[in-house]
């Protein structure tokens, strides 16, 4: 999820009112997500054997475990550490 310079702006201006910075922690939040979709491009591309258009189509197939759901649209609606968990999983053997 990313968001606007504008507002991490008007959020940093908050926070030196009450004592601390919330654009920091949307700052901290969103590099966590990138290391999150790192994590899984890379485990995926493990499990595809290095194909890309795998992955891509991974990533843009509903799954059963999301409701239905891609794994993109969780990770665009800031949900990737879900994502990286299943992957995880699966590459610990379980099941996809």
């Amino acid at each position: 999820m990313r968001i606007p310079r504008w507002l991490l702006s008007a959020l940093n201006v908050v926070g030196k009112f009450v004592g601390h910075s919330p654009g920091e922690r949307v700052v901290e939040m969103e590099k966590q997500d990138e290391e999150f979709i790192a994590e899984i491009r890379r485990g995926l591309l493990d499990l595809a054997g290095g194909d890309e258009k795998s992955v891509d189509i991974w990533l843009n197939s509903p799954h059963p475990a999301f409701d239905g759901e891609t794994a993109q649209e969780l990770i665009d609606a800031g949900e990737a550490e879900l994502v990286a968990e299943l992957v995880e999983h699966i590459l610990n053997g379980g099941h996809a």
